[in-house]
């Protein structure tokens, strides 16, 4: 359901919800959305692909280090 939602935000270009939704669930595959996200054409989504990839080394180093190859 994350996953639906997090598709509507970046279709509507709504990075700040996206934000909000990034921080407060982590019921989504968070590798995948910044993957997404690091090659959208808007700087903020860009940004959050940065953290999310911050976010996702920190609580999960080992599973994100494989998981990234």
């Amino acid at each position: 359901m994350n996953d639906a939602y997090n598709d509507l935000l970046i279709e509507e270009e709504d990075y700040k919800t996206l934000r909000d939704s990034i921080d407060s669930f982590d019921n989504f595959d968070n590798v995948s959305l910044a993957k997404r996200l690091e090659r959208h054409d808007l700087l903020e989504f860009r940004r959050l692909a940065a953290h999310l990839y911050k976010v996702c080394s920190v609580n999960h180093p080992v599973t994100f280090s494989v998981y990234a190859r």
